[in-house]
């Protein structure tokens, strides 16, 4: 659909430069000059919208890949530190298996504070001095990150919103402007073919997925044999007790 929508832009600013060659011919102060100008002035703006839908993509994926390291080291540290509070039997440390972001931030913010009294011990047994501050600011990294995915979501539907919302407004005056041109340029078969190639607008195939094979008939089943009946032969016949 996007790929569609692209090659929508693409005849637009075609129709654009047609209207450019041929200023001559819709004149500013008639309905098809009014009708261009708008249509110009629409496609003008279209690359500001696709901008921010690139700025918003860039975003997503740079604070996707944050979002996964600093994940990674706020679960890594939780590791350590459980697996110590397990060593001295301390309680109150526990991860949930496979948690979203949400219930992993909340748990280390439980590990950084209950392990905040007991940092003697866990410094004893190998941990870094700094390891609550450690896992505290892999937590803020996470947020950040976290965030930014999210402004960048919003930035980018936001452009695809605008975007798809002037092109469908620069397509309806399109309608408009194409009914003027046929009924006006009928008789210039020039600047109708010029028109022609302007206003194609080239169809993306889509992607067919082969229909799996469809079963054949099944086979009529063979007629079961059927026994006949077996002929008696006089010699097999009982003999008659004769008076």
């Amino acid at each position: 659909m996007i790929r569609q929508r692209i090659q929508e832009y693409r005849m637009l600013t075609r129709v654009v430069d047609f209207g450019a060659k041929h200023l001559g011919l819709f004149p500013e102060r008639t309905v098809a000059g009014e009708l261009l100008a708008q249509i110009t002035a629409a496609v003008g703006k279209l690359p500001e919208y696709a901008t921010w839908q690139v700025t918003g993509n860039e975003s997503v994926r740079t604070s996707s890949r944050k979002r996964t390291a600093a994940r990674e080291a706020v679960k890594t540290q939780m590791d350590a530190i459980l697996q110590t509070a397990r060593a001295l039997k301390f309680q109150g440390f526990s991860i949930p298996k496979d948690p979203k972001e949400e219930d992993l931030i909340n748990g280390a913010r439980s590990f950084a504070q209950a392990a905040e009294p007991l940092k003697r011990e866990f410094i004893q047994h190998g941990l870094p001095p700094a390891f609550v501050e450690n896992l505290n600011a892999a937590i803020q990294d996470l947020e950040e990150a976290l965030l930014k995915r999210a402004a960048g979501k919003a930035a980018r539907s936001g452009a695809i919103r605008e975007f798809n919302k002037l092109l469908d407004e620069a397509l309806n005056l399109l309608d408009r402007f194409e009914a003027l041109v046929d009924n006006t340029m009928a008789d210039n078969p020039s600047v109708m073919a010029a028109w022609h190639v302007a206003r194609h607008v080239e169809r993306i195939p889509q992607s067919k997925t082969e229909p799996e094979p469809k079963p054949g008939p099944k086979p009529e089943p063979k007629p079961e044999a059927v026994a006949s009946p077996t002929a008696t032969h006089p010699a097999d016949k009982p003999a008659t007790a004769t008076a």
